[in-house]
């Protein structure tokens, strides 16, 4: 079970890391609406990640 959890945490941050090497700057506005739904969107996948974790182990 631990091991499966590391190797996907693995795979993420492999994932993770090529999505900012090649990722380009942009000169764009953000909205302060979407970062707020940004915010919400990571806490519900940190708040699943949690609950599937709670019930697994």
């Amino acid at each position: 079970m631990k091991c499966k959890i590391l190797h996907g945490l693995s795979l993420f941050l492999i994932a993770l890391g090529f999505i900012f090497m090649f990722c380009e700057n942009v000169e764009a506005y953000i909205d302060p609406s979407v970062m707020t739904c940004a915010i919400q969107a990571g806490a519900g996948i940190v708040i699943a990640i949690g609950a599937v974790v709670g019930i697994l182990a």
